[in-house]
């Protein structure tokens, strides 16, 4: 039998080797009452920190929270443990719970953390920016954090700063910047060899590739990014290269090949409880059923992925383009008043 120590070793490194099936297979076989000391020993601190980050890589939430709970109860300090607030803001993500994110991290940044580590709060605040649709603030986040990566060498934050500038220049269509920040990130990563990074830019050049009419191209760079999320075995990035893959198919005009794409990403977002990427499954087959004239069909979509939208974000990414989807079913339906609310809300003026 393995010592708490060896353990907690083997699961480092399998998690910094993306191998979170391998580490999800240790926990099974782990002995939890022999290892886990006293509720207030470091290592018995660590095995959740662990266990609750190979939980999040292999999408059961509510292991995690459980994770969670249990640090809670046992440490009076874990709010200033970053691999807490890390682990903790993350599952708040995945489950649409932006406001608490962001109140998380505001008290983070009130526990005094070290100034090696603030920029990751900063980092951190950017994300939550973003999916708020605050891309202003978000951009101010990132470049920030930018300027810290560059000066202290973290070649990895570098890249996911990069990534998330030219996810910010992408929602402005400024897609030439986008591509330009996307092929610094994916060279960064493909450096360290990290898959998902890799996977995530691959993905964003490939639905850049699509806007704007380029797809041999973008089946080229979603094939490469489906393969990185494949190795890695991370379902989130899979779900979404799934719906990008329908997207080109839409564009094509193939819509019986996106519809059955976005089932696909549609009962896989359900199984692991991924509510992005159901709203963004739901958004996309109601565009689908719109194009084949299936108005009843299109509309019940296109109300749900506003409701987990709205969940979501109220002002994010996606509840702007399900309110004009859904304006745009309402012209051709002739239901012009409510076509007319539909493009009145949400408040635009507050996401510049």
């Amino acid at each position: 039998m393995k010592t708490t120590r060896e353990i907690i070793g083997k699961l480092e490194s399998l998690i910094q080797n993306e191998r979170y099936t391998d580490a999800l297979s240790v926990l099974r076989k782990f002995d939890s009452p022999r290892h886990r000391k006293t509720p207030s020993s470091p290592d018995y601190k660590k095995i959740l920190l662990l266990m609750g980050k190979t939980y999040l890589f292999n999408h059961q939430c509510e292991r995690v929270k459980e994770c969670l709970s249990q640090l809670e109860c046992g440490y009076k300090d874990i709010a200033s443990d970053l691999e807490y607030v890390d682990l903790k803001r993350q599952v708040l993500i995945v489950e649409g719970k932006t406001k608490e994110a962001s109140s998380l991290l505001e008290d983070a940044t009130r526990n005094n953390l070290p100034k090696c580590q603030r920029h990751l709060i900063t980092y951190y605040k950017g994300d939550i920016h973003f999916l708020n649709g605050e891309y202003s603030k978000a951009n101010i986040c990132f470049q920030e954090c930018q300027r810290h990566c560059r000066l202290t060498g973290d070649t990895y934050m570098q890249g996911k700063t990069l990534y998330m500038l030219g996810y910010i220049a992408f929602q402005r269509c400024f897609f030439d910047v986008a591509v330009s920040y996307f092929e610094q990130s994916l060279a960064l990563f493909s450096e360290l060899k990290n898959n998902y990074s890799m996977g995530a830019s691959y993905k964003m050049m490939g639905i850049i590739a699509y806007r704007t009419g380029k797809y041999s191209g973008a089946q080229e760079f979603l094939s490469m990014a489906y393969q990185c999320f494949r190795r890695c075995s991370n379902s989130f990035g899979i779900i979404n290269t799934i719906i990008a893959q329908s997207r080109v198919s839409s564009f094509q005009g193939d819509h019986a090949n996106a519809e059955q794409l976005l089932l696909k990403s549609y009962r896989l977002s359900a199984r692991i409880g991924y509510t992005r990427g159901s709203a963004l499954s739901a958004e996309f087959l109601g565009e689908v059923h719109y194009h084949r004239e299936n108005y009843k069909e299109s509309l019940a979509y296109l109300d749900e992925a506003r409701q987990l939208a709205d969940e979501i974000a109220p002002r994010g990414d996606i509840t702007v383009e399900v309110y004009r989807r859904l304006g745009d079913l309402y012209i051709v339906t002739g239901e012009l008043d409510k076509a007319e609310r539909q493009f009145r809300a949400p408040d635009m003026d507050r996401r510049i």
